[in-house]
């Protein structure tokens, strides 16, 4: 039996595996470990198994941090709070010093090395069994005057300081092995991790993965997917123009919004429902505000007595009539927001009703999806919208529409892929955000004037994007200061929430409601397709921005006969004067140029070449900014 294995063994391979370079090497001291204990290839490996990879275990939480450790052994061995012993153990343990990366085996080498000079250097003879029953307790244990006792009887019977070292780290669930629980997993067994992605359960996987004989055949791990236990949802690989242009015409394909959210999944099962991160996380009792604040929606909308739904949560702020950014869902779910309240975005569905559905291509699964909510509410709880699509250019100008109401990016995936659990595929689901483009390249910066404003997308709070203009650098007053400008652009992302405050606080009294009837003299004149702003700023009390984008394009819906292709802010240019910004004879030097107005250079040259030629004059249906109508 594997509870009778030494934990000291365990620790030994530890150190080995450890002290060892290279993932193959570290793979065949497991493999050789593996081997060595029988018990391991018997369906009563989980004792064991659960300290090989204890971030899998998902029995024991111990909510547990190294600076609550290091403050539990200073008191269990009577240290002296401001001794040498207690100040070198809390230096590692402050996450706050040193390198994070480095924080726990820092901690626990260094809390290795007092307990040797405090005399554990002795084999415990300690068992898996013991350490598993330790552990158990510890996971009741939540008074701290508790925790100091057991700690005080771990100093006196496990006298190995090595084996506190990974005992410490189990209980942090980071063993700093230099290779990961997945891995061990497939050296365990080639089908525990395919077990563990679709049941999360290290017991299921011991149970199930273990053939008894050659004629046994193996059962498949997608039968055992249920509303019981979290899955390892399916993920979006990230995608550069080149896979989008090579994959695209090759295959059927939908475009949705990527949602500046929380991944998370809703289980429900005998009337009961839960909500699990993509770490297999219980949201629902983690933080409890989020299922309060759903479950009505949940019990009125879902038209299944069973089923595993993949989806996003985020918070709807009605103020600006648009998502919240990333990180105020607590916050939202607390209450502590005003007119904010938790939203869920349902893309997906793996199981229904009994059934399991994870191969059936997503056009079958989004029709079953659509019948298990069959009556969402608009911006509350829905099912993702998508619009199917075939060709690079419509992937353009959706990015172009997401980016202009702030939105995160797209999610393109293939119609007849099925849904493979914890898997990263560009055949199957791509990820596209401008940032992508940007942030791999090197990219000349614009800095630019806030000529107007624009309010939420249904004008019912605060001002959430900007009207960026280039001043007519050949009307100047006598003072050389310009006197009229050109409209640009339109930007509203790379701002945080307390950026955009703090512009706004400078810059808002000094706005204006705008009139196409009293436009003011300082505009050149405006194009009939100008996308009006609802405020107006006087250049002289404006602010100036530092732009980013990929490229200047021709048209006519500005001024200035340009635009910007996926502008986004870099920052506020508080060292600028007004009259400091460019003018519409610096960009058409840009287009001028032999970058032909491309901002970004290390992008391949025909990447954008064929989908922006002015020769195509082939018109791309908009994906009506974006996705106002489902297709499948």
């Amino acid at each position: 039996m594997v509870d009778s294995v030494p934990f000291g063994q365990v620790c030994r391979l530890f150190e080995r595996v450890e002290a060892t370079k290279g993932s193959s090497r570290k793979q065949d001291l497991f493999a050789s470990f593996f081997k060595s204990v029988p018990a391991l290839l018997t369906e009563n490996a989980f004792p064991l198994l659960r300290l090989l990879v204890p971030k899998f275990d998902r029995e024991k939480t111990y909510g547990i941090s190294a600076k609550k450790i290091a403050a539990i052994y200073i008191q269990a061995n009577s240290w002296p709070p401001h001794g040498e012993k207690a100040s070198r153990l809390t230096q590692w343990a402050d996450k706050k010093q040193g390198n994070k990366s480095e924080g726990v085996s820092n901690f626990t080498n260094v809390l290795e090395g007092i307990l040797k000079e405090e005399g554990l250097t002795v084999d415990s003879g300690w068992t898996v069994a013991q350490i598993n029953s330790l552990l158990a307790e510890l996971n009741e244990l939540t008074n701290i005057a508790d925790r100091i006792s057991l700690w005080r009887r771990l100093a006196l019977e496990l006298t190995s300081a090595t084996q506190h070292k990974w005992l410490m780290r189990i209980i942090l669930k980071d063993l700093k092995l230099g290779i990961g629980e997945t891995t061990i997993l497939s050296v365990f067994h080639p089908s525990a991790l395919e077990w563990y992605n679709n049941t999360s359960d290290l017991q299921l996987v011991c149970s199930n993965v273990i053939e008894t004989g050659e004629s046994q055949p193996h059962r498949s791990s997608v039968t055992a997917i249920s509303p019981e236990n979290p899955i390892r949802p399916m993920l979006a690989a990230r995608a550069v123009w080149s896979d989008i242009e090579e994959r695209i015409t090759n295959g059927r394909w939908a475009v949705e919004l990527k949602f500046d959210g929380e991944r998370c999944l809703i289980h429900k099962s005998n009337g009961v429902f839960r909500l699990f991160s993509r770490n297999q996380l219980e949201l629902s009792t983690r933080y409890p505000d989020y299922l309060t604040s759903m479950e009505t929606l949940f019990q009125t909308h879902i038209m299944a007595s069973s089923c595993i739904i993949d989806g996003e949560i985020l918070a709807w702020d009605e103020s600006r009539a648009g998502f919240a950014s990333f990180g105020t869902n607590r916050s939202v779910a607390s209450g502590l927001v005003e007119n904010c309240s938790l939203a869920y975005m349902a893309f997906d569905i793996v199981y229904m009703n009994g059934k399991v559905l994870v191969d059936l291509p997503l056009e079958e699964r989004q029709k079953v999806l659509s019948a298990c909510i069959p009556n969402g509410i608009p911006n509350r709880f829905e099912v993702a919208k998508k619009e199917v699509i075939t060709s690079a250019e419509q992937v353009i100008t959706a990015l172009d529409c997401a980016i202009e109401q702030s939105n995160e990016g797209l999610i393109l995936k293939n119609l007849d892929s099925v849904y493979s659990v914890n898997a990263r595929d560009k055949d199957s689901w791509m990820k596209i955000k401008a940032d992508y483009l940007l942030n791999d390249s090197m990219c000349d910066t614009m800095d630019l004037i806030i000529l107007g404003a624009y309010l939420g997308k249904r004008g019912g709070g605060g001002y959430t994007s900007f009207l960026l203009g280039l001043a007519n650098g050949q009307n100047r007053d006598g003072e050389g200061y310009p006197k009229t400008f050109f409209t640009f652009s339109k930007v509203g992302s790379g701002f945080t929430q307390d950026e955009l405050a703090l512009l706004l606080e400078r810059i808002e009294p000094y706005f204006e409601k705008f009139d196409k009837a009293a436009i003011p003299s300082w505009f050149e004149p405006l194009s009939p397709q100008f996308p009006a702003p609802d405020a107006i700023i006087d250049p002289k009390f404006s602010a100036v921005l530092e732009i980013k984008g990929f490229e200047i394009s021709a048209g006519s819906r500005h001024s200035s006969g340009y635009n910007i292709r996926f502008p986004t802010t870099i920052r506020v240019r508080n060292d600028k004067f007004w009259h400091e910004c460019w003018t519409v004879d610096d960009v058409a030097e840009i287009v001028r140029s032999s970058s032909g107005g491309r901002l970004c250079h290390s992008v391949r040259e025909s990447l954008f070449a064929r989908a922006h030629s002015p020769r195509r004059v082939r018109k791309v249906r908009a994906v009506e900014c974006l996705l106002s109508a489902n297709t499948i």
